[in-house]
């Protein structure tokens, strides 16, 4: 999705517009070939040959090829650049009914692009889409329902289109209407959602779902090892889709006793502290003390306990007291030793304050 700028209005980025629903008449073959070669599925990329297989399959009425011309003029590849000509091919399927293109033409009305900026018929576009059912076109009418934008605000049409966009299979509104089924508590209702918006990548969405399965919301569903096994799985996922800020999460289920795979959890680790995280400074010193995926290197155990330390990560202040209290990869010190507790003691560790007056 692409976020406007100066504008909460969300629409598709062009080169995601283009192909995104299969052509439904007799011809769908020339059209899913340009599909191909746009994208490179299965055959090399080539905008050419996705313009010419296009240019056959409108030569045999193929709507949605038409659409696809229209994008890929105002976008320029395979093609001289023309918005003129992009704008005529899109019009022309809008105006026979084209739901995709006339959400494209909804688009490009919003967005100034071809034509003249004009909200009005932005709107008068997407609604005709929306009425057809196409999914993104109702998302985006619920937005402009919501907004104000070339419409008069509308929060009970909003909600409305968000819901029909929601069961024409658009996943942030599937995601969203999950979410508030949680926020109520019917957890049945928002699982069925949640999945629907999850199997489409949303990463929010596996998100959610692995919280659920890890909270023992599904227990009755599952049971503890699939509900773990489960929680795991979309945790990955949602990683995998861009979710980043899962690293530290994810590292701690490969470094449970249920999975076990440290070197793993290692990297995520790693991960996470180039992400600010402190936590997972005394997670890896934890694996070099006990070589969990590493070799025992107890000097490297202590390097990270420090580094927390001096990062003010408080949980590392006693452990560093403790690792120059023993000599434990690093030279023995007591006056270090006590630094170190001086500080616990006061931040108002009592155990911190007893141990300092037994040194």
């Amino acid at each position: 999705m692409k976020k406007l700028v100066g504008t909460k209005l969300v629409f598709l980025a062009l080169p995601a517009i283009i192909l995104l629903t299969a052509s439904v008449n007799a011809e769908s073959g020339l059209y899913d070939r340009g599909q191909d070669y746009y994208y490179g599925h299965g055959v090399e990329q080539s905008y050419p040959k996705a313009l010419s297989a296009f240019e056959h399959a409108l030569k045999l009425h193929d709507l949605d090829a038409q659409t696809a011309l229209g994008i890929m003029y105002i976008q320029g590849h395979g093609v001289k650049q023309n918005d003129k000509k992009g704008i005529d091919y899109l019009k022309k399927s809008a105006k026979l009914g084209h739901a995709k293109g006339q959400y494209v033409l909804g688009s490009m009305y919003y967005l100034g692009i071809g034509v003249e900026r004009d909200l009005k018929l932005a709107h008068q576009w997407i609604k005709k889409s929306a009425n057809q059912g196409y999914a993104d076109a109702q998302y985006n009418l619920a937005l402009m329902y919501e907004q104000g934008n070339g419409v008069k605000n509308n929060p009970l049409l909003a909600s409305k289109w968000r819901i029909e966009a929601a069961k024409s299979g658009n996943s942030d509104e599937q995601y969203r209407l999950g979410v508030a089924y949680e926020e109520d508590e019917d957890y049945k209702q928002a699982y069925e959602w949640l999945i629907k918006s999850a199997n489409q990548d949303h990463a929010k969405a596996q998100e959610k779902l692995a919280e659920l399965l890890d909270q023992g919301v599904y227990l009755y569903r599952f049971g503890t090892h699939e509900s773990d096994r489960r929680s795991a799985d979309w945790y990955q996922k949602s990683y995998d889709n861009g979710n980043l800020s899962l690293s530290y999460k994810l590292a701690s289920i490969y470094d449970s006793e249920s999975i076990r795979d440290y070197k793993k959890a290692h990297k995520l680790y790693q991960q996470s502290i180039t992400q600010g995280n402190l936590a997972a400074y005394l997670d890896i010193a934890r694996h070099y003390e006990l070589g969990q995926g590493v070799a025992i290197n107890l000097a490297k155990s202590y390097s990270f306990t420090i580094a927390a330390a001096r990062k003010g990560y408080q949980h590392a202040w006693r452990r560093v007291a403790d690792l120059y209290l023993q000599g434990k990869g690093v030279k023995k010190s007591i006056k270090k030793a006590k630094y170190w507790l001086k500080k616990l003691s006061k931040s108002g560790d009592l155990k911190a304050k007893e141990q300092l007056e037994s040194l």
